[in-house]
């Protein structure tokens, strides 16, 4: 079962550059399963039409014009005409990006969808397109990296960190967390190390639909042991963010969604690049090359945007927003028309203020160190 805000048909213009015309056959395929009527040229332009009429009757009659973004769209003078149109127009833009090009400066401002975070790109589109309450399949939304939060009648809580695989499987880890009765009891009885062991979790998940329960079948290893518990929770429509329940027994639960594993790999390289650059003494040249591999780095962090917004956490949002804007905030100290030791001392500061607090605190938010 699909749900959306209306009965309202919405209706998209695809704009692309035909050196992305796959991504855009794929998008319209999308589209139209759902309910969308979409307008590509090469199904709407016919012999003897008059192209820039036939396009422009199309961007009148869409009410939102899906933007496929790429350094191709970039170089495309067509592209280029019909988003200023549409955005003369004042229809709804959205921007589905194939790579790191930026954005045209009077479209930067707005959420876009990133084709690499896989699991929600389409999930994002179809949102967008249909309204919030678009609920798509269960495959679209729970595959991804969730942390499970498990409050247990007052004594203390758990998480668990999982994988929501797309075939149903469940992996990850489990950890006691500080404070409440048991982890003063360990604590007493000088046993604390047992605090930071991280049983490995294996499972399966499954969403009845008819009555929205999300149900995790996990089985927790540690000390020689299995520990079973099934995890029924309602979710009903908060699936891109975080889901709040109680399972069968009382005990209560929060599952939120984070970000993907990958992201902490990207997030550790930043890290040494930064030290790298902190420490690096040599040429404006040698700077501005230390620089592109920093924003070489960034821009594969940024492909998490829309996971990281989905968390719903501000302070993870506002972490990840700062990282994402500090190799523009290089580039643009070392054009600055200041003598170089100055702005080599500015950019030293700055890259180890990121590589040994920001950096680490925003991947400590999304991982726990772990």
């Amino acid at each position: 079962m699909v749900k959306k805000d209306s009965s309202v048909t919405p209706r998209v213009f695809i704009s692309h550059s035909h050196k992305d015309r796959t991504y855009a056959t794929d998008l319209q395929r999308i589209l139209t399963r759902y309910g969308a009527q979409a307008f590509l040229d090469q199904d709407k332009i016919q012999v003897a039409d008059v192209l820039p009429d036939r396009i422009q009757q199309g961007i009148d009659w869409c009410d939102t014009l899906l933007l496929i973004w790429s350094s191709s769209a970039a170089t495309s003078d067509w592209v280029e005409k019909e988003w200023n149109s549409a955005y003369e127009l004042r229809k709804k833009i959205v921007p589905y990006c194939l790579d790191s090009t930026s954005l045209p400066p009077a479209l930067e401002n707005l959420v876009y969808v990133d084709r690499k975070d896989a699991q929600v790109a389409h999930v994002s589109l179809l949102r967008s397109v249909f309204g919030k309450g678009f609920m798509p399949p269960t495959t679209d939304v729970f595959p991804g990296r969730w942390r499970v939060t498990l409050n247990a009648f007052g004594l203390g809580t758990v998480t668990h960190d999982l994988e929501l695989r797309a075939n149903g499987q469940i992996t990850g880890s489990a950890k006691m967390d500080q404070g409440g009765i048991i982890d003063n009891l360990v604590r007493t009885l000088g046993a604390s190390d047992l605090l930071n062991i991280r049983p490995s979790v294996s499972g399966t998940w499954e969403y009845e639909e008819s009555t929205e329960i999300l149900t995790l079948d996990i089985a927790t290893h540690g000390f020689g042991q299995e520990f079973r518990e099934k995890v029924q929770v309602r979710a009903t429509g908060h699936e891109d963010g975080e889901i709040q329940g109680k399972d069968l027994s009382g005990r209560t639960y929060v599952i939120k969604r984070m970000p993907g594993s990958d992201l902490k790999a990207s997030l550790l390289q930043l890290e040494e690049e930064f030290e790298n650059l902190a420490s690096l003494k040599a040429t404006p040249e040698a700077y501005q090359q230390q620089i592109d591999v920093v924003l070489s780095t960034i821009f594969t962090i940024e492909r998490h945007r829309s996971v990281v917004n989905q968390t719903a956490d501000p302070e993870l949002a506002d972490q990840f927003e700062k990282i994402c804007k500090c190799g523009p905030v290089f580039e643009k100290i070392l054009a600055a028309e200041e003598p170089f030791a100055a702005r080599a001392l500015i950019i030293k500061g700055l890259a180890l203020v990121m590589a040994r607090q920001d950096v680490p605190k925003f991947r400590g938010m999304c991982f726990r160190d772990e």
